[in-house]
């Protein structure tokens, strides 16, 4: 389904990434990342850690598309 999702959002704009299989991966791996890290250190690991670095991505390959 990210894959999809990953797909859909590239089309949309204008960045058709090659494999979007491959972009979904990277992302369930990363959310997965913070949420065992919050798991083991839920004090230094906040919440919204996904979704900071998701957004710090974006904004560092150029992406507009904000995620909340």
């Amino acid at each position: 389904m990210l894959t999809e999702i990953v797909a859909i959002i590239s089309k949309h704009s204008g960045k058709n990434f090659e494999n979007p299989g491959w972009v979904a991966a990277i992302l369930l791996a990363l959310e997965d990342g913070f949420r065992l890290h919050r798991l083991i250190d839920p004090e230094t690991t906040p919440a919204d850690s996904f979704l900071r670095a998701f957004n710090d991505l974006q904004q560092a390959i150029g992406d507009t598309f904000d995620v909340k």
